[in-house]
């Protein structure tokens, strides 16, 4: 890898990790352009890491009171461990096929197809009683587990399903991003350690993955910031067009 190959992948990683245009579908796309036969392993966990990084530092006054009444909370953390069983089932028992897809540009177009559809839909949450954190009840973290789950698939964003699903749910805007969020951590972290043995037979790639998990970490928090702007002004369908455009595209090609 090159210097500017890891700028590029550590960017678009950053920019597309939190804002709902998935960041496995992107990487997909580029790490094709750049010319990788195979996807840098220990390269991407390093990227990953930096996005989860920069949801700890983006959300540490939250994730500080939820730890001091740790107590008071157990219910919350109890509804984030049932809604990342889902993922974690689904990416276990189909390790191989999942892998599989991110070869596949027809799969890839498809599944940006879903994430258009999905986000489309949100032009339709009007009218709503909304939820607090004390309200989310266990079918809403199952729904919202299975959307986190359907976003395995390069081409669906992991935010903007688990943002929808909790949206659909009756959650809160505000409560919408931090629980989509907080349920990212786990989801980013289980996935990098599941890596963690192949990505040190990989020589070459831990200095390279340094220099790309710094660049995430500034660009995700970035991406948060944009993305918390978006949803509190109710435009999160605004991205649904560039999904549109972007699986149009790589269906023409295929």
């Amino acid at each position: 890898m090159s210097i500017w190959q890891v700028i590029i992948l550590a960017f678009i990683q950053g920019v597309t990790e939190f804002l709902p245009v998935s960041s496995s579908g992107h990487l997909v796309i580029f790490q094709k352009a750049l010319g990788f036969t195979k996807p840098p392993v220990a390269f991407d966990v390093l990227l990953h890491l930096g996005s989860a990084l920069a949801i700890l530092f983006f959300l540490r006054k939250e994730i500080f009171k939820l730890l001091k009444d740790w107590q008071k909370n157990l219910n919350l953390f109890s509804l984030l461990v049932i809604s990342s069983i889902p993922a974690g089932v689904v990416g276990i028992l189909f390790k191989k096929e999942l892998e599989s897809t991110f070869n596949s540009l027809k799969i890839l177009g498809i599944s940006y197809l879903i994430t258009a559809v999905l986000l489309f839909s949100t032009s339709f949450i009007k009218g709503r009683k909304e939820k607090r954190f004390g309200q989310i009840t266990f079918s809403d973290s199952i729904i919202v587990g299975f959307f986190q789950a359907a976003a395995i698939l390069p081409g669906v964003s992991r935010s903007g399903s688990t943002i929808i699903g909790s949206l659909w749910c009756n959650l809160s805007t505000e409560t919408s991003f931090i629980f989509s969020f907080l349920l990212a951590i786990p989801a980013i972290l289980g996935a990098s350690l599941v890596e963690v043995p192949e990505m040190f037979h990989q020589d070459g790639q831990l200095g390279f993955g340094a220099i790309g998990m710094m660049i995430s970490v500034f660009v995700s928090y970035i991406a948060l910031v944009i993305l918390e702007k978006v949803l509190k002004s109710k435009k999160l369908y605004l991205f649904g067009w560039y999904c549109l455009i972007l699986a149009i595209y790589i269906i023409i090609q295929i």
